[in-house]
């Protein structure tokens, strides 16, 4: 009996023990080196043998290569053109793959940038979610695209390659699209779907922009809102402003508490305080509005003093005279321009000089009919 167990236990002990798998691809981190032309790129499961692809063409890979860093030659067009490119690492053996991003500042004489992926086991308080491993074939080639596309921690989410990529302590942000809040450090509370969307904002916050480049060059102003393509595109600092159209207040710079309504509505970069409803009519290209119906005007009478409004050649609201109204709602001379007023009594002073002209010509007629009437009596005597 123990020989056979020893026997049992001899062949146990010789059979081959199988192999662990190796760890699947996972970049961690990425950094670029402008100057020296290099790319590294960190994390586990690399090694020699993994096939890096940078913008979908093969890198070369450096040696001393190991399973936690990887080195590359970097391509030209990342050296030279500042922006986010995809980068790949792949086992073509197992057909296993994982994508990132890394940043270029663009050419050489500038330091290059890294950008941190977030820990390699996500943790309750920071979660990364990685899309779905996609394929490399026979060449080494990914089959479909690839890049980051849902960054999760507590209180931000990004969607989008190069979205949300500046983040240090803002917080509680919403990025969808290609660089949506790119640039933001610190500013929270901000919304930012569609493409370059609150690109360069950094410290702004309570945003939220709507449309492709819509308050791209907000900074640091805060509680705006744009909606459409380009809305309030070049808003820097301005605070409380709010666009709803193609362009709209796509002019406007640093001022506030602005509302721009319609396409192509632009504003000016001085415009401040103020509402621009609407585009001008041309009647050359038919473009912008030459009617307006607005509800709850007519028929409504005013019971508090009132004001007549003009309108200018530019279609800009506004009054020429002093807040003077009977009741009821009826306007009194009183609140005309002055011009008008000026005016309306010169032809009363006209009304009242004519009229005594015609009193002293009907007292002078009233004299001819009795002189007439004293002829006619001595005519008829002499009869």
């Amino acid at each position: 009996m123990r020989r056979l167990l020893a026997g049992v236990a001899l062949l146990a002990l010789s059979a081959p023990v199988a192999a662990q798998p190796a760890a699947a691809p996972a970049i961690q981190r990425t950094a670029l080196d402008v100057e020296a032309g290099v790319l590294t790129i960190t994390g586990t499961g690399l090694g020699a043998d993994v096939v890096v692809l940078v913008e979908g063409r093969p890198a070369v890979v450096l040696p001393g290569a190991t399973d936690t860093e990887v080195r590359v030659v970097a391509p030209e067009s990342v050296l030279v053109t500042a922006g986010a490119f995809r980068v790949v690492v792949g086992d073509p053996s197992r057909r296993l793959d994982d994508g990132f991003v890394v940043l270029s500042p663009g050419g050489r004489s500038t330091n290059g940038l890294a950008v941190e992926r977030g820990p390699a086991v996500p943790g309750p308080e920071a979660r990364v979610a990685r899309p779905s491993l996609n394929r490399l074939d026979a060449s080494g080639t990914p089959s479909v695209g690839i890049g980051p596309s849902l960054i999760e921690n507590s209180a931000n989410t990004a969607v989008g390659l190069g979205a949300l990529v500046s983040a240090t302590t803002g917080n509680y942000n919403a990025a969808l699209g290609y660089t949506a809040l790119y640039g933001n450090t610190t500013g929270s509370f901000n919304t930012a779907s569609g493409n370059e969307a609150l690109r360069v904002n950094t410290t702004g916050f309570y945003n939220t922009a709507t449309g492709h480049t819509a308050l791209y060059g907000n900074t640091t102003g805060h509680w705006n809102t744009a909606s459409g393509v380009g809305a309030l595109a070049n808003n820097s600092s301005g605070a409380n402003n709010a666009a709803f159209g193609f362009q709209a207040g796509a002019n406007a710079t640093t001022g506030s508490f602005n509302v721009f309504l319609g396409s192509n509505v632009y504003g000016t970069a001085a415009d401040t305080n103020t509402m621009r409803l609407g585009l001008p009519y041309n009647g050359v290209t038919g473009a912008g509005q030459n009617r307006t119906f607005v509800a709850g005007i007519y028929g409504t009478q005013l019971t508090s003093p009132a004001q007549q409004v003009f309108v200018d050649v530019n279609g800009q609201l506004g009054i020429m005279g002093p807040p003077v109204a009977t009741g009821g709602g009826t306007l009194s001379p009183g609140a005309l321009p002055r011009a008008i007023q000026d005016r309306l009594a010169t032809l009363e002073q006209l009304v009242r000089d004519q009229a005594a002209v015609l009193a002293d010509q009907a007292s002078a007629l009233s004299a001819m009919r009795d002189r007439l009437s004293v002829l006619e009596g001595q005519r008829v005597g002499r009869r």
